[in-house]
């Protein structure tokens, strides 16, 4: 995948550079380079990248703030430590663009806990778990990094618990929901838990 991940990264490359920064389609730019990154297995480029997405937040947020009439005065909302993005989702919202802000937290999840970094990860983790802003529609995804990090450790009940949790959110994807099942009967089937491991095999089949 090597060269088709560099075009990648090329491309992307181009259009950050002839873009402004404050672009809503930045961080979009910034997220597909990543991942090209992390499929090449070079994590450290692909955690910097996914960091970066956060900072352009930031920026764009202290540029919001000053363009005020009392840029010194925030909300609670605002004085509420985060690093999520607030998402809604709603049928007057469905067609417009949304930010890859809180794609980018879950993948850096991914890419540290891939390079051996568990203590970065379980770090970002919290951090998603305790935000009010982070979107209830991604708590399943959430549910899958942590579990991708628990077998990563070979931490399989805790990994079983949250591919169960994956499994049974409605707002991941079938195809996902269904790799999560298959996945949590094989580590019950391992264990000798047959009665288990017969029941997530089902709801694959399901």
């Amino acid at each position: 995948l090597a060269s088709d991940m560099d075009s990648i990264i090329q491309k992307t490359s181009i259009g950050i550079q002839i873009h402004d920064p404050r672009t809503k389609w930045s961080d979009d730019l910034y997220l597909l380079m990543g991942q090209a990154y992390y499929y090449k297995g070079d994590y450290k480029n692909a955690a910097t990248t996914f960091k970066y997405i956060v900072s352009i937040r930031r920026m764009l947020e202290e540029q919001k703030r000053k363009r005020k009439k009392n840029p010194y005065r925030r909300s609670a909302a605002d004085r509420t430590p985060s690093i999520a993005a607030e998402e809604k989702r709603n049928i007057f919202t469905a067609l417009r663009h949304r930010t890859a802000h809180n794609e980018g937290l879950l993948w850096l999840i991914r890419t540290y806990a891939q390079s051996e970094q568990p203590e970065q990860a379980e770090s970002v983790i919290e951090l998603l778990a305790a935000d009010p802003k982070f979107p209830k529609h991604l708590q399943g995804r959430l549910a899958l990094e942590k579990s991708f990090l628990y077998l990563k450790e070979d931490n399989r009940l805790a990994a079983s618990e949250q591919l169960a949790t994956v499994a049974d959110d409605r707002h991941t994807g079938k195809w996902l929901r269904m790799r999560a099942a298959y996945i949590n009967g094989q580590l019950q089937q391992q264990t000798g838990n047959y009665q288990g491991a017969a029941g997530h095999f089902r709801n694959v089949i399901a």
